[in-house]
């Protein structure tokens, strides 16, 4: 089962039966234009299911905890200590996300290997979009959006006996759906729970709700979306997983 195991790498009326009318279009409008937070994500395969839970404090994540099938419980809090850093800490330990002066790009440092070096995730937007991410100079994807939608994905790969590289273009088709949560469900998708923690830097996510996915090789992979009363979804189906969603209202 594809998922990832909480962030192993350490948003006065008027009278009569006007106002009525009127009040009734300045709900509806703010219905409209409200973003929902994500509560909790169930992920499922067969009789496999992991569920993550979203905590919230003033719009901002302060912890994720995941339960997964055998009822054992993961969990990362995280804590602001300022307003271009984020303290991250688990029973794998702890770590700092810390963004740069000009707002276009966060680090995260994830620990150290066996060789005692620091691995370090760069994180690079243009105009509150994700654009680079980069651990080394060896691995790293750019991110392609057009019309306010995240429409491709490119995972290089750089050989360190200069050998070359490899690439791999995915590439994203949306449905009409106007996507009115706090989450990009394709980079949901795509990363696992490690996506959650950009949610706190990321100033814009893919406007509408994704509805396939389609590698360089093969056919498109349909996105199965279900939507609640709400016009949030409630159930994707992708890739032989089922995602189920709940939000604060």
């Amino acid at each position: 089962m594809k998922t990832v195991k909480i962030l192993t790498l350490c948003l006065a009326g008027v009278f009569g039966l006007y106002s009525c009318g009127s009040d009734d279009k300045d709900e509806k409008k703010e219905e409209k234009n409200k973003v929902y937070l994500v509560k909790s994500l169930t992920i499922s395969e067969g009789g496999d299911h992991d569920k993550y839970t979203l905590v919230y404090e003033n719009d901002r994540i302060t912890n994720i905890t995941l339960v997964d099938s055998d009822g054992d419980t993961y969990a990362e809090t995280f804590s602001y200590p300022s307003a271009t850093s984020i303290n991250c800490k688990s029973v794998d330990g702890e770590g700092v996300i810390t963004m740069d002066a000009t707002g276009n790009v966060i680090s995260k440092e994830e620990g150290t290997n066996f060789d005692g070096d620091t691995y370090k995730g760069v994180y690079s937007f243009i105009d509150g979009y994700l654009s680079k991410e980069s651990w080394g100079e060896n691995s790293y994807d750019t991110y392609t959006w057009l019309n306010g939608n995240l429409t491709s994905l490119k995972d290089t790969y750089v050989f360190e006996d200069g050998e070359g590289k490899e690439e791999r273009v995915t590439k994203i088709e949306y449905s009409d759906i106007e996507n009115n949560t706090n989450i990009d469900f394709y980079l949901w998708l795509y990363s696992g729970a490690n996506y959650a923690y950009t949610i706190q830097f990321m100033k814009n996510v893919s406007k509408n709700i994704p509805s396939s996915v389609k590698y360089e090789e093969g056919s498109p992979a349909i996105i199965s979306t279900t939507l609640d009363e709400k016009g949030r979804p409630s159930k994707m189906i992708y890739d032989g997983d089922t995602y189920t969603f709940e939000y604060y209202d």
